[in-house]
């Protein structure tokens, strides 16, 4: 028979099991979009947009792809508590999830400089390139990810407040 501490301290490591379930799910879905967004630097790389451009559509793309997957995320989360269920952490997504936040963003930066570096080899890109201010381009990429990263990580927060406030209504 179960004391009333072996039940708690189980309660206790199934919140936490949770938790970390939870950040490197959030941590693989970043590193996914943090991918997206670097992809549509280069896309705009490889077709000649200027920097005034690139400040523009960057963020834009961002906040697009950032908004809706977080919204996705919420409609599946709401889907999923409304089952009564109690979840287990599914172990392949966990294992997949892993490998994603732990690669992607590493190998994402190594193509990105070997996509770059083609691009300085390509002679016909040469006056283009040249002319392409670099680190504006990184700070308008990085500064984007960055922001919409916290804002994503709040917004879950935000919704999950209000999901465990309706909850706590009902019952």
């Amino acid at each position: 028979m179960e004391t009333n501490t072996q039940i708690m301290t189980q309660s206790r490591y199934s919140s936490l099991s949770f938790m970390l379930y939870g950040f490197v799910v959030i941590t693989a879905i970043v590193s996914i979009l943090e991918t997206a967004v670097f992809a549509y630097m280069h896309y705009g790389l490889e077709h000649g947009y200027r920097i005034r451009r690139f400040s523009y559509y960057i963020p834009c793309f961002a906040i697009i792809t950032y908004g809706v997957t977080a919204v996705l995320l919420a409609l599946i989360a709401k889907r999923k508590s409304r089952t009564g269920i109690a979840p287990t952490i599914p172990k392949l997504t966990l294992i997949l999830c892993l490998i994603i936040a732990i690669f992607l963003q590493f190998y994402t930066e190594r193509i990105s400089d070997w996509h770059l570096s083609i691009l300085f080899d390509d002679l016909s890109k040469t006056e283009y390139m040249s002319s392409v201010n670099f680190g504006k381009l990184f700070d308008i990429v990085e500064y984007t990810t960055l922001i919409l990263r916290w804002a994503f990580i709040i917004f879950g927060l935000a919704f999950f407040s209000y999901m465990l406030k309706t909850d706590k209504r009902k019952s």
